[in-house]
């Protein structure tokens, strides 16, 4: 879990994972849900588009489902990897190498 940052203390609080569709439906019922029961009637059916920039947490780069998604739609899995991202590299002897591509298959399954 991750809290925005830097921010006034009304608006601080935890961040929605925007990757997980579960947790922004949570998230718009518990910040639209009060408008709508005491608006009723008058909150209409006009609003269709909200944004949610947030960029006091800073760059959204990881959900609770990345590495399953990962290795569905990229046909490998990241973990072994993912040291690689912090700039730390071992090769191990007998061990399958270090995939090429893997920050550019990260960068393209977040971009998504």
């Amino acid at each position: 879990m991750q809290k925005n940052r830097p921010a006034v203390p009304s608006g601080s609080g935890y961040e929605v994972d925007k990757f997980n569709p579960r947790h922004v439906e949570a998230y718009y019922a518990c910040y639209f849900g009060p408008m709508i029961k005491a608006l009723g009637p008058l909150f209409g059916d006009s609003l269709r588009y909200v944004v949610m920039d947030s960029w006091e947490a800073g760059y959204h780069n990881w959900t609770e489902q990345i590495l399953s998604e990962f290795r569905h739609r990229r046909g490998y899995d990241p973990t072994p990897y993912l040291p690689v991202l912090t700039g730390i590299v071992r090769e191990q002897p007998g061990k399958r190498p270090i995939p090429v591509g893997l920050p550019q298959d990260l960068g393209r399954h977040v971009g998504r």
